[in-house]
Parts: structure tokens; sequence; C-alpha cells
């Protein structure tokens, strides 16, 4: 453990040494890692968990692996008996999502339509060979540099129909323009 020592302070002729921990091992695969690699633990002397975020991730994914069965009849059994309040929450963090990122749902559509072979729309873009070359930062920028909080309906459009959905290649436009462009270019 490596210990950075910050100030000395007195108290009534006694003299504490102030310090903050840099580096923390695991006691799972036992290396020694910078704090910020492992979760907060508000139990823990230190604050930090035991075991490190990549440790905690290969027994969460084992865990599932191993009870996928039943966690999911869990899920599905816990969504029934709450359906009213999982569907309140689901609306919420929808509704959050819209208000303070708007563009991330330009950013998963245009997605999953090149990437995820059982979406409709996949034939059109990822069976054509279009692909997605985005970052959430990218989209996020295009956002920003055309304004798309003016745009009534907005929707992310590639200039060039042929290219990947690449930061030079795409914009976000009027939904309205862009099905207009879309017959355009059908013919």
């Amino acid at each position: 453990m490596v210990v950075k020592y910050n100030c000395i302070t007195r108290l009534d002729n006694f003299y504490f040494i102030c310090y903050t921990l840099t580096m923390k091992t695991c006691t799972k695969c036992k290396i020694e890692k910078e704090l910020k690699e492992f979760s907060n633990n508000r139990w823990m002397k230190d604050g930090k968990n035991l075991w490190c975020k990549i440790c905690v991730k290969i027994k969460n994914k084992n865990l599932y692996q191993n009870n996928k069965d039943r966690i999911i009849e869990s899920t599905k059994k816990y969504y029934k008996q709450h359906i009213y309040k999982c569907r309140k929450r689901n609306r919420e963090a929808y509704l959050s999502m819209m208000i303070n990122k708007p563009w991330m749902s330009s950013y998963r559509h245009a997605k999953e339509r090149c990437n995820n072979p059982n979406c409709e729309k996949y034939p059109r873009y990822g069976g054509r060979g279009i692909k997605f070359l985005l970052t959430k930062e990218e989209v996020k920028k295009l956002w920003i540099r055309d304004k798309g909080w003016l745009l009534n309906r907005f929707s992310i459009d590639r200039k060039d129909n042929d290219g990947n959905y690449e930061y030079k290649n795409c914009q976000f436009i009027e939904l309205v323009d862009n099905c207009k462009k879309q017959k355009v270019d059908r013919g």
C-alpha cells in the first residue's frame, strides 16, 4: 500500500499525520492498483471495496452464467408483481435521458441499425456494409454543431448515403427533410 502524506496536525501536544492512499492491493488478484480501479464502499475503512472493479466484474459474470435461468425467472416474477412501479421507473428514466441527453436516442437507434442483425432495418444499413463508427462524444458534438435543440423532430443523417456513420459524414436535420431525402434517393 502506497501512502502519500499530506499534512501534520497538532492537537493538545499530540501530532496526527494526515494521509491519503494512492494505491491499494486487490485481495482477489493480489495486484496493486490505483484507487480509481476500486468501487466505493462506505463500510470499509479506506472507503473502497476489497476487490478491484475487474475482479468484481468477472465474479458477477460467472455468477450470472451459473444462475442465468434462475435470475431471469426471478426478474420476470418481480416485474409481474411490480409492473406499474417498473413502468413508472422506466418512463422516468427515459424522460430524464430525453431531457438531459436527447442525442442518445439517435446514437442508440443508428448503432442498432448497423450492428444488430435482429433489427428490422438492419438489411438497409448493416446488411449493406454500413458501419457505425461514431462515439457518444462525437454524436454530442454533432448535436451541438448542428444546433439540434432548435429542431422540432431531429434525425441523424448521412451526407453520403453509401458512407459509414462517421463524424464527417453525419449531420442532424429535421426528420421531415430526412424522409424527403430518402424518397429522392430511392427514386
